[in-house]
């Protein structure tokens, strides 16, 4: 369900499926916008998302992420497809925040 196609190091999710904790640029949906989106990630859940040469990093507070968290990663990586997750369980800062960036989607966040 938040299943992302990562790439190196595993941890479980919160539905207990693989989880995998980096992932390529190359496999980021929507890319010209990933910095706003990181920047909203990380303002609802401080420091969930490193960003590194070529990939983002996945970075949890604790071994097993919570939904909220899962939510907003699928949402940083495939924003369309993510939507529908977002509205219907994620913090409410976060679900503000990610109204906010679809509002201005076309003259930037």
């Amino acid at each position: 369900m938040y299943y992302c196609p990562f790439e190196g190091k595993r941890t479980t999710g919160d539905e207990g499926e693989a989880m995998a904790k980096h992932m390529a640029f190359s496999q980021i949906q929507n890319f010209d916008r990933i910095d706003d989106r990181v920047s909203i990630v990380n303002m609802a859940f401080a420091n969930l998302i490193g960003v590194n040469a070529g990939f983002i990093e996945f970075c949890p507070d604790e071994n097993r992420p919570s939904r909220a968290e899962l939510i907003a990663l699928a949402w940083l990586v495939n924003p369309t497809a993510s939507r529908p997750s977002v509205e219907g369980g994620a913090n409410p800062y976060f679900v503000k925040l990610v109204r906010e960036w679809y509002e201005h989607e076309s003259d930037g966040f």
